[in-house]
């Protein structure tokens, strides 16, 4: 009977909710009722009951096929009561998990309906009514299985076909690659509400441990309801309350005297010892139902669980840095066979000594400041110094506030509500490079905070018809400044003309850069607005769900990547008689003398607010065509907006053009790129029950991308702000002030008309638009997913499968650069080697380098992926992954930061017929081998043995690809590559000072690489090439890093005290065995000459300074009720 209260509550909350963007969390539980015959049972009547709420959340009745559905069902626990005239009541406690297809066949008894029949179930064992691949991480995982300083993200490594960067003990969120797809490419839900940062597409702080219940990674053929992804989607789910009160208080505990000493320290000479490392994180937990006394009784139909989580930690760093001995910082080379000349007379100072009268005041206070060498380091036979030779270890804080609530509330059986809310504040201090806060490179504080809140209501129309609504926020907020910020330069150091109120970055080639780095001062504001609204209908063997979603992305930022505060560069080009440079001994020289090779800064504009938003609609069909064949059929449509500014303070550059375009002047507000309109996709899937215990399950899809983070964090719009750089003047000419002097402010910034900026520039003096713009995001990233895999159920519940997994994915973002040199003029540019030379051969020769965001990139990936699962056993699971694969892209990623190893983006990548050629290889996340193993065992006999939970990780997997550089000589080149046979560099790994040497060093007399060109020596008309011009031939991502193997485990025993008063006791072991998982070695190759050729000098190439942790250990400690 249609009931009209019910249907006007649910117009009023789609009306509360009409704009909104979030996936479903909730589970379906399907099946055929039957007799003892087989022969279907129609008209039986179903009931669910939770087992935490003792409330009825679903009533259904099997239809003329013997069929039934339940829809929209929070996971948990439940009884499923099955009653029809002539048959035994039949209960069946079944479990529900996040985002699951459960199907759950009933066999009737012939009897009295008062008898009841209680049937033991097991399910999830078999994937019989969908063929998307996922993982899930049970309750009891996150409860039970190490993980270090709780973050739940390390669980995530334990799904077949994820990559990461960081460490077993320290997954890397931002470094996620799921079965090939590019990093910070996958969606992440907390209770159905995006949880994933508009800025970069970073995974936001996320609850404690005790705050969530379970989650679930979807890695390949998500549902249509899953979209503006195309890698995959990790779902979590936020714990709810039950009937009775429950709660805990608890506390982590870590120090540096139950941890091994780090592999690096041992390596110092004299070994450094342990430094503090202290972390305590304390909490408690309440939840149960909501009652005031005497006011409401919410037993049954209001709960509530709270967490609040506090972390304080002094975690250890070591920093190793590059610095000059006593005697190199006083200006006296004698014991450096290079010969320093003097810019001014051409001739080399006597006995390679810099006169005290000749070096420059802001230098010397520079090196008053720098501490002196304090190990020995790695030898660097060119200069006769020491690399690696200043090591500090400093133990900084930490501390993060975390506080999470939820509430949920039902209205009869027919309408569930709930609200859910995270809140953190956190500060990181950072390590100040060389104990000072004036050449500290980074920022002091890295203090984020934000929120993530979502509510929502679920409507059951009747059996058949569920109304689900959502609205979600998410807010992230990261403020930063610099070491030094606030400090005048010329009164610290002595430079006196400066843009900004903080110490300039100084770069001295083959040495440590000190000085603030770019972005060290930053603001950044993300909110993201996530509603989302679905109706799902059985009719018959169809389940039909369809949804709209909204998502709104609201990012502002001041500053994140420009250099406000200055940078100066000494390459050793001006005291070195060949005019490269590339020596330490001449780029410190260069220092000394004050003499500047080419310099810059920026006039950033005022903190401006980034505006996208996405659509989404869907309908997706799970037909049952038989009792044993499913089929999931589905269509998704997506509508990304372009960019736009909140204030039209927006300018980007056409790269094919050369015109400045302005928002609302001479362009329209999104700068006239347009969006992509025809992003149809398409899922589908089977799912095949050959047997009992066997399904075949195969499927296909398509998945869209994003562009809001496409930019990053950067907001570099030309004319708004203002770029300055002071370029190349000519082999062996320094710019016309000194760096005491500092360079001189003539940046125009005219937030009213932003061409005036442009009113200066020339060939000689060109204008460089300073960031990345978008040039064209039409058509969208585009990722086919395709999976084919037998699951088949052994005993005791255990389920092995194995699959096939793969995807193609075209029109990846990559950032290529515009108005290069003509590559036909790389020569004659080169043997210029002046600014101006440079010009005269771009395209547009008043302006630089442009860089623009294009749709072009593609990738592919096979993998082969075995799993084995045994869930829900009384003292035993286990979770078994093993992953072959092979990812091939030609560009592996946009941002520095979410690379394992750094970005490698290729030689000239601009050029498609050499992307296409030379630089399509192995990408960045091409992990061949990769095998993971959870368990959790409770000890059984005499009580003092039992119920102990011993619960380990083990995790191999073989090295990430690296790719080997050298300076870049090539007019326009990124990432220039050398010469040679890199399966020449192999060799058997030894200690060399403080590192271990792994690939053969560029000392050797068979080193087997030679530098690709062209490069010239000497000045004017003696000026002559030694390498030919050209592209190096050894390929991107040709050797590899060391691989890892890792042993975490965790051992805990509950302690009855009192009625429900229990102590719980856990000790977390990581890298149990102190195993050496080695760094990367150095793949960079420093290009130096001498009077008659080129060569490398790069002595920290193929040489491994640091692990990853070593052993360490925490306990924990919890008294629950």
């Amino acid at each position: 009977m249609f009931n009209f209260r019910r249907f006007a509550f649910v117009v009023l909350l789609a009306m509360y909710a009409i704009s909104l963007v979030a996936q479903d969390t909730s589970a379906r539980l399907s099946g055929t009722i039957s007799d003892s015959t087989g022969a279907v049972v129609t008209g039986a009547k179903l009931t669910l009951i939770n087992a935490a709420t003792k409330s009825e959340v679903a009533h259904t009745v099997s239809d003329d096929h013997g069929n039934y559905t339940a829809l929209q069902l929070p996971p948990g626990s439940y009884t499923l009561v099955v009653e029809a005239p002539g048959f035994q009541r039949t209960e069946a406690q079944v479990q529900l998990s996040v985002a699951s297809r459960i199907d759950l066949p009933v066999s009737l008894q012939v009897g009295n309906v008062g008898e009841t029949l209680v049937v033991n179930t097991q399910t999830e064992e078999l994937s019989r009514t969908d063929a998307t691949v996922s993982t899930l991480i049970s309750p009891s995982d996150v409860q039970n299985l190490p993980l270090p300083n709780r973050e739940i993200t390390n669980l995530i490594a334990l799904t077949p076909g994820v990559v990461h960067g960081g460490a077993a003990t320290n997954v890397n969120s931002a470094q996620l690659s799921i079965n090939g797809s590019r990093t910070l490419n996958s969606e992440t839900l907390l209770d159905g509400n995006s949880v994933v940062e508009g800025v970069t597409g970073q995974i936001s702080r996320l609850p404690s441990p005790d705050m969530l219940g379970e989650f679930r990674v979807i890695t390949s053929n998500a549902p249509a309801e899953y979209g503006r992804t195309s890698g995959g989607v990790i779902t979590m789910l936020t714990r709810s309350g039950s009937n009775s009160f429950h709660g805990g208080v608890y506390e982590l505990f870590r120090n540096a005297v139950l941890n091994a000493n780090t592999f690096a320290n041992k390596l110092q000479t004299p070994i450094v010892k342990r430094a503090a490392n202290n972390y305590n994180q304390f909490g408690a937990v309440l939840s149960g139902p909501f009652s005031i006394p005497k006011i409401y009784n919410g037993r049954e139909r209001t709960f509530f669980y709270l967490n609040y989580d506090q972390t304080l930690q002094r975690s250890p760093t070591l920093q190793t840095q590059t610095v000059p001995s006593a005697a190199f910082r006083s200006g006296d080379f004698s014991s450096s066979p290079v010969i320093v000349y003097d810019p001014k007379t051409n001739q080399p100072f006597p006995g390679n000594i810099i006169p005290a009268n000749r070096i420059d005041a802001a230098a010397r206070n520079f090196m008053a400041m720098m501490p002196l060498p304090n190990t020995t380091g790695t030898y660097d036979n060119v200069s006769n110094r020491y690399t690696s030779n200043y090591v500090f270890q400093q133990s900084v804080p930490y501390t993060a506030h975390r506080y999470s609530v939820r509430i949920d509330h039902s209205i009869g059986d027919w309408l569930r509500l709930f609200g859910s809310a995270n809140r953190w504040i956190a500060a990181t201090v950072q390590t100040l490079a060389y104990n000072n806060p004036i050449l500290a490179t980074s920022f002091g504080c890295n203090c984020d905070q934000g929120w993530q809140a979502v509510t929502g209501g679920t409507a059951t129309i009747n059996p058949t018809t569920v109304v689900d609504l959502r609205f979600g926020f998410n807010r992230w907020v990261e403020e930063r400044t610099a070491a030094s910020y606030g400090t005048n330069p010329a009164q610290t150091v002595g430079i006196q003309s400066n843009p900004f109120n903080e110490t300039p970055n100084i770069g001295i080639s083959s040495f440590s850069n000190f000085g603030a780095a770019n972005g060290s001062t930053s603001q950044t504001y993300s909110n993201t607005y996530t509603p989302y609204g679905s109706i799902t209908k059985v009719i018959g063997s169809h389940t039909l769900k369809i949804g709209a979603l909204l998502r709104k992305n609201e990012v502002n930022v001041f500053n994140t990547g420009s250099a406000l505060q200055g940078s100066y560069s000494f390459t050793g080009a001006l005291t070195d008689v060949t005019g490269n440079g590339g020596k330490a001994t001449n780029s410190l020289a260069d220092f000394l003398l004050g003499q500047v090779k080419t310099a810059n800064y920026a006039i950033p504009q005022p903190l401006l607010g980034r505006r996208n938003f996405n659509i989404g609609l869907y309908v997706q069909d799970d037909y049952r065509i038989s009792p044993r064949l499913t089929a999931n059929l589905g269509i998704r449509y997506d509508y990304e907006s372009p960019m736009s500014i909140s204030n039209d303070r927006y300018s980007r550059f056409d790269n094919h053009t050369g015109v400045l375009l302005v928002a609302n002047k001479n362009a329209s507000r999104t700068l006239n790129i347009g969006a992509a309109k025809l992003n149809f996709s398409p899922r589908i899937g089977f799912s095949y029950a050959a047997a009992p215990q066997t399904v075949i399950r195969a499927g296909f899809g398509t998945f869209y991308g994003q562009v809001m983070s496409n930019l990053g964090g950067q907001v570099s719009f030309p004319g708004y702000d203002v770029p300055v750089s002071f370029n190349n003047l000519g082999t062996r000419v320094a710019q016309p002030f000194s760096l005491t002097q500092g360079m001189p402010l003539i940046g125009i910034q005219d937030l009213n008309n932003p061409q005036i900026a442009l009113s200066t520039a020339s060939p000689s003096n060109p204008f460089n638009a300073g960031g990345v713009s978008y040039q064209r995001i039409d058509p969208l990233s585009l990722n086919q997913q395709w999976n084919a895999s037998v699951q088949q159920s052994l005993l005791s519940g255990t389920v092995v499968e194995i699959g096939y997994v793969g995807s193609h994915a075209v029109h990846l973002p990559l950032y290529l650069n515009d108005n290069l040199p003509a590559f036909n003029q790389a020569t004659s540019v080169a043997f210029a080697n002046t600014t101006l030379a440079t010009q005269n051969a771009r395209q547009f020769t008043s302006l630089g380098t442009l860089t623009g965001s294009y749709n072009v990139g593609s990738s592919s990936y096979n993998s082969l992926q075995v799993t084995v699962r045994r869930r829900f056993g009384t003292s035993f699971s286990l979770q078994s992954a093993y992953t072959w694969a092979h990812n091939i892209d030609d560009g592996s990623g946009i941002f520095n930061f979410s690379q394992a190893n750094g970005l490698n983006s290729g030689q000239y990548p601009s050029d498609s017929n050499i992307r296409r050629t030379q630089e399509r290889s192995s990408s960045a996340f091409d992990v061949r081998h990769n095998y993971t193993l959870a368990l959790q065992y409770t000890t059984r006999g005499p009580w003092y043995t039992r119920k102990i939970v011993i619960s380990p990780i083990f995790s191999a997997h073989t090295g990430f690809p690296l790719t080997i550089t050298q300076s870049n000589v090539f007019p326009g080149v990124n990432s220039q590559r050398p010469n040679g046979n890199v399966s020449r560099l192999k060799i058997t790994p030894y200690r060399n000072g403080a590192g271990i040497q792994y690939f053969k060093p560029t000392s050797a007399s068979d080193f087997p690489l030679t530098p690709s060109g062209p490069v010239f020596i000497g000045t004017g008309a003696a000026r002559t090439q030694v390498v030919a011009t050209g592209l190096g031939n050894v390929g991107r991502y040709s050797v590899r890093a060391p691989g890892e193997v890792n042993l975490d485990l965790s051992v805990s025993r509950s302690f009855p005290l009192y009625r429900d008063l229990a102590f719980v006791f856990r000790v977390d072991a990581f890298n149990v065995f102190n195993h050496n998982n080695l760094g990367n070695p150095g793949t960079s190759l420093g290009l130096t000459t001498d009077s008659t050729h080129a060569f490398f000098n790069a002595p920290s190439f193929g040489l491994i300074t640091g692990s990853t942790s070593n052993r360490f250990l925490q306990i924990v400690t919890r008294l629950n009720f």
